[in-house]
């Protein structure tokens, strides 16, 4: 498969802005070639790991849902609004799954669940909240140019 060159430019993009946040690459991690069909950021870039965890659909309002501590399934169906106990459920498994949440089953009858923030899951909420503040101050600053 052959890059546009505009998909080539977004490479090295990609490229130079994980070399801004991280450095170069670890030993034995390679970043391929534009030439190359291969996204040149590959799965072993800390930026784009973090990116995939919280752009799954309803990801941050999970994350900030919990935030204050343990909540039952049904108290985080209440705080999120137009979620299906379907999707909620699928992204809970995924999510404790990426090691983000912990879930305890309560002993009791019927079966009571509660979910809480692991410490992986509390540090990458409140990266949120920062990546929130930001986007404010962003959109802030663009309304005022774009005035």
């Amino acid at each position: 498969m052959r890059l546009s060159t505009q998909d080539r430019a977004f490479h090295v993009i990609k490229i130079n802005i994980c070399y801004d946040l991280i450095g170069p690459p670890l030993p034995g991690h390679v970043i391929r070639s534009h030439r190359m069909s291969a996204s040149p950021c590959t799965s072993a870039c800390p930026v784009q790991t973090v990116v995939d965890l919280i752009q799954g659909k309803w990801t941050p309002q999970i994350l900030r849902a919990l935030l204050p501590g343990m909540c039952r399934f049904t108290c985080l169906r209440r705080q999120l609004p137009g979620i299906s106990a379907k999707v909620l459920s699928q992204r809970l498994r995924e999510l404790e799954a990426q090691g983000l949440l912990l879930r305890t089953v309560l002993p009791c009858v019927p079966p009571a669940v509660e979910y809480r923030l692991s410490a992986s899951g509390a540090e990458l909420a409140n990266l949120l909240g920062s990546l929130y503040h930001f986007g404010v101050r962003h959109l802030n600053q663009h309304t005022r140019y774009a005035a």
